[in-house]
């Protein structure tokens, strides 16, 4: 009975996730000039020790294939707020009681930052977040750009526009589909270079970005030395759909046709991340016909419907309404369907 018990326990202890992490940080400033906008700054970097204790054989292989979640932020009141973005590629854990090092490149010159570790087994349990371990990487914040901003935006093209500090050469531009921060601005997919305009606003024009997609940008300044100033703040913004929505802006719907033969084709927008967006249609009696739900996190995009009710039954032609709703905000569209 006292081996069984021992077992039982034993599975127990290998379903819970690590939870005794404790985080240090310290500054590993790596100086190297870059010759270019070609060439990845190294100068700053922060290196983080990691204390995993009571680590035990089985929780580190297990940790070996999640090696746990890193929270980079600038707010120390989100510090603990995984969801809103956090580095996946830790290293691989050691042994029990061994403390770690891993660098990572972090916008310097003056910025506060707040870092915090949690860790997951590889049945998915998330453990609980470390403590929040704050650090100040050294410089002058003179390069310091915080007024990015969307300056227009037009079909598959977004407009960016900020006031210009003195001394850049070029800009570090980054953008994501997904929420960005200061930790993951790093590694952001998208990157392009702007030369700096030499006039108090600098512009950069986005070309080529899906239609209805939502972006997330910020940037650094380089000057003429190499030396780079910190992440800027971060802004977002929609992809205009065009199709028969060209030149609106915000909340609309639209069908692509009119009358319309099966199947019906509707430009929408309006959503975003966390917004549930969906279009209804009703008969002419004011009878719900259909719900079809829109993807989550795009500010919008194209849908289809083929005439059919929510139990799959061809509707008659005739008159119908249709009523994007995104959160709390509405638009409406009249489809004439034809036989």
């Amino acid at each position: 009975m006292g081996e069984h018990a021992e077992r039982l326990a034993r599975a127990a202890r290998e379903r819970r996730p690590h939870r005794h992490l404790v985080l240090h940080a310290e500054h590993c400033d790596r100086g190297r000039r870059s010759s270019g906008p070609d060439h990845e700054s190294h100068r700053e970097l922060v290196a983080t020790r990691l204390d995993r204790r009571a680590l035990d054989r089985v929780g580190r292989q297990r940790l070996l294939r999640h090696r746990g979640e890193l929270r980079v932020t600038t707010d120390s009141t989100t510090a603990l707020d995984f969801a809103a973005g956090s580095r996946t590629d830790l290293p691989a854990p050691h042994l029990a009681g061994t403390p770690e090092r891993f660098p990572f490149q972090a916008a310097s010159l003056g910025t506060r930052f707040f870092l915090a570790i949690r860790a997951k087994d590889a049945a998915g349990n998330i453990g609980a977040g470390s403590n929040v371990a704050p650090i100040t990487t050294p410089g002058s914040s003179g390069l310091a750009v915080n007024t990015l901003a969307l300056r227009s935006a037009g079909d598959s093209t977004l407009t960016l526009q900020w006031s210009a500090p003195p001394g850049v050469w070029y800009y570090d531009l980054r953008g994501s589909t997904t929420p960005m921060d200061a930790g993951s601005y790093f590694t952001a997919p998208l990157r392009i270079d702007v030369l700096a305009a030499g006039a108090p606003i600098d512009t950069a024009k986005i070309s080529s970005l899906e239609p209805g997609s939502t972006w997330w940008f910020a940037l650094r300044p380089i000057d003429l030395t190499g030396n780079a100033g910190p992440v800027s703040n971060v802004m977002s913004a929609g992809v205009p759909v065009g199709g028969a929505l060209h030149g609106k802006s915000g909340v609309a719907l639209a069908v692509r046709g009119q009358p319309a033969r099966i199947p019906a084709w509707f430009d929408w927008q309006g959503g975003g991340a966390g917004i549930r967006s969906a279009i209804d249609l009703y008969d002419l009696s004011g009878r719900h016909v259909r719900t079809i739900e829109l993807p989550g996190g795009r500010f919008g995009g194209t849908m289809e419907w083929n005439g059919r009710d929510d139990d799959q039954r061809l509707v008659p032609a005739g008159l119908y309404f249709a009523r994007l709703t995104c959160g709390s905000i509405h638009a409406q569209a009249r489809v004439v369907l034809l036989p």
